[in-house]
């Protein structure tokens, strides 16, 4: 299925197959917003949508209807970095840059990450109502001492009703972009009290990931990263190489890794316990 088959411009980032056999992902649409003082511009917004196999647009959700596009995370371009209109061409502001989705199947409810507003949101599928915003000015407390993600890939829940986010810690507010950080962090999140408090981190990290990147549980509980993008020189972001490795929670220690080839990036990996052409029968 293409994304014209359904009326859409395009198809990006993600997709997920849904308990009932459909399946979800994102798209974009572009409004023109006027700001106070008069002037036009074009905006870049992310979509979600819901296709039949057969091959129906079933559901749809757009960012513009539901969020604040007057909230802008200001910072240099290579942490906003635009997006082309597909008609002109031209670079337009990518407000949003959604760039993952997990469906919660016990609450039918919809986890969106929004890079470019350090917010990961949940959504309920049957109103579409924004239930909860995650993240710098969301919705949640965060303990005393402890920090937001920033720019943030790949959520995932946990058994145990946490969160386990790739934090890019990229355009961290009152932080020189020489000391952005990346790390592999989990919160759990309380939403009676409306607190958040992370249960795990990497800690104090000496590299930064600046696009890209991907923290899963394995089935052993190590935790699989993914450094997406990194620099060879620590003075600059690009060129860049990439790295998996397997983290053990308890001691911080990397059970093993492996170097991506240079002047490219991984954006996710999978761990699986065969290989590509083995029979998954017994």
């Amino acid at each position: 299925i293409a994304a014209a088959d359904v009326g859409l411009r395009e198809f990006h980032h993600d997709v997920i197959l849904l308990a009932g056999g459909n399946f979800m992902t994102m798209s974009r649409s572009y409004r023109e917003l006027i700001s106070e003082d008069g002037k036009a511009e074009i905006v870049c917004s992310d979509t979600i949508a819901e296709i039949s196999p057969e091959g129906s647009l079933v559901w749809t959700w757009d960012s513009f209807d539901h969020l604040d596009p007057e909230r802008i995370i200001e910072g240099p371009d290579l942490a906003n970095y635009p997006v082309l209109h597909p008609d002109t061409g031209e670079e337009v502001r990518d407000w949003t840059h959604a760039n993952a989705l997990v469906y919660r199947e016990d609450d039918q409810s919809i986890l969106l990450s929004l890079r470019h507003q350090n917010w990961l949101i949940l959504i309920d599928h049957s109103s579409g109502s924004v239930l909860w915003k995650l993240g710098a000015q969301g919705d949640f407390d965060l303990s005393t001492g402890e920090a937001w993600f920033y720019h943030q890939h790949a959520p995932e829940w946990q058994e145990d009703g946490s969160l386990l986010i790739y934090d890019n810690g990229i355009n961290v507010p009152d932080v020189d972009l020489t000391d952005w950080r990346s790390r592999a962090v989990q919160y759990s999140v309380d939403e009676t009290l409306w607190t958040a408090t992370e249960v795990w981190t990497e800690g104090d990290m000496d590299y930064n990931s600046l696009v890209a990147g991907d923290a899963d549980r394995l089935p052993n509980g190590n935790i699989q990263v993914v450094d997406g993008t990194l620099p060879f020189d620590a003075d600059q972001f690009f060129p860049t190489q990439s790295r998996i490795r397997e983290v053990d929670p308890e001691t911080g220690d990397w059970m093993w890794w492996l170097d991506g080839p240079d002047f490219q990036f991984i954006y996710r990996a999978t761990a699986t316990d065969r290989l590509p052409g083995e029979s998954a029968s017994d």
